[in-house]
């Protein structure tokens, strides 16, 4: 019954450091994302300083582009609140892989076998 137990536990920490390896690597992507949003930004800002220098006379293209500039923001946004809920997950899955007491549970479990036996052996005679 102990091995079983301790057969589970072990296969749930690996199940869990599975989710975890899996976890880091959208992390990864993510953070490839948001790098490659960042230098389209940079190059979106790049293009808006270019075009308000040679384009003043219309004003609707500049209008339309810090549109497009501002939903570029706010996906930005979006993607660094969704890094960090990855972030968070990435903790909270890493305090569910610290080692637990097993000990103790070891122990229980001994006592409470040790108490059945004891009071079969009791009753025995």
């Amino acid at each position: 019954m102990f091995c079983v137990d301790k057969l589970l536990l072990l296969l749930l920490q690996l199940l869990l450091l599975l989710l975890l390896l899996l976890l880091l690597l959208l992390l990864l992507l993510l953070l490839l994302l948001l790098l490659l949003l960042l230098l389209l930004l940079l190059l979106l800002l790049l293009l808006l300083l270019l075009l308000l220098l040679l384009l003043l006379l219309l004003r609707l293209l500049l209008l339309l582009l810090l549109l497009l500039l501002l939903l570029l923001l706010l996906q930005l946004l979006l993607l660094l609140l969704l890094l960090l809920l990855l972030l968070l997950l990435l903790l909270l899955l890493l305090l569910l892989l610290l080692p637990h007491n097993y000990y103790y549970y070891y122990y229980y479990y001994y006592y409470y076998y040790y108490y059945y036996y004891y009071y079969y052996y009791y009753y025995l005679f």
